[in-house]
């Protein structure tokens, strides 16, 4: 059976902002319409009278639906460096369609604006500079913006060593300590509910638990916590 075919009774440029503005209304005689980006309809070299076969109809529609998500995958990059899981997560919240989807992903893999390993690492160069992040901390954000927990530990690893997350956590004790009447036992020595406030803090802070009990020894605290904060592999 020979695959049916419409004529073109128009083309109009669709009117707006954005996206919007780069879109062309093709009308078909039997009163069909396609909504398509201007340059996949230049592309295809489509005029009015042209006789389009259903089947080219319909993947230019699905081509169409490609290159928009493709173009709302830009515009969310551009606004934001994001994981694969994010980017995904907000093109099917906007309605895009499967397919479409997961071509936006690959294009924007293929050309390196989407790399979660990238991102874990700028991540990780942004919350350094916040001092009372611990690792624990930054690897809970990683892997809630949907970076794989295993890079995340590698990243955060690599950007922070233990001796200088161990520097940072006494330097947060010491801040918190300042300017607070701390009770001291003898010779100076952080009494054992200080010292368990203390701990709870920087665990709180994301600091893990080896960080934190190094942290109250080098304080000289007479007690330790007793849990282990970090319950990942």
């Amino acid at each position: 059976m020979a695959d049916a075919a419409l004529s073109i009774a128009a083309l109009e440029p669709l009117a707006g902002r954005g996206a919007a503005g780069r879109r062309v209304r093709v009308s078909f005689e039997s009163g069909e319409v396609l909504d398509l980006p201007v340059e996949l309809v230049a592309g295809l070299g489509w005029r009015p009278g042209d006789r389009i076969a259903s089947r080219e109809m319909e993947r230019a529609r699905r081509r169409g639906e490609a290159l928009e998500a493709r173009e709302h995958a830009l515009r969310l990059l551009d606004h934001q460096a994001r994981t694969r899981r994010e980017l995904e997560h907000r093109l099917r919240q906007a309605g895009h369609g499967e397919g479409a989807v997961r071509f936006a992903l690959a294009w924007c893999s293929a050309r390196g604006f989407l790399d979660d390993r990238r991102f874990a690492e700028s991540w990780v160069a942004s919350r350094k500079l916040r001092p009372e992040h611990g690792s624990f901390r930054i690897r809970q954000e990683l892997a809630q913006r949907g970076v794989d927990a295993s890079l995340a530990r590698e990243v955060v690893e690599a950007a922070l060593p233990s001796e200088e997350e161990l520097d940072r956590a006494v330097a947060a004790a010491h801040r918190r300590l300042a300017g607070r009447n701390v009770t001291r036992g003898p010779g100076g020595r952080l009494e054992q509910a200080e010292a368990a406030r203390l701990g709870r803090y920087l665990a709180g802070r994301g600091f893990p638990y080896e960080i934190v009990r190094g942290a109250l020894q080098r304080l000289g605290a007479e007690a330790f916590v007793e849990e282990d904060p970090d319950p990942s592999p």
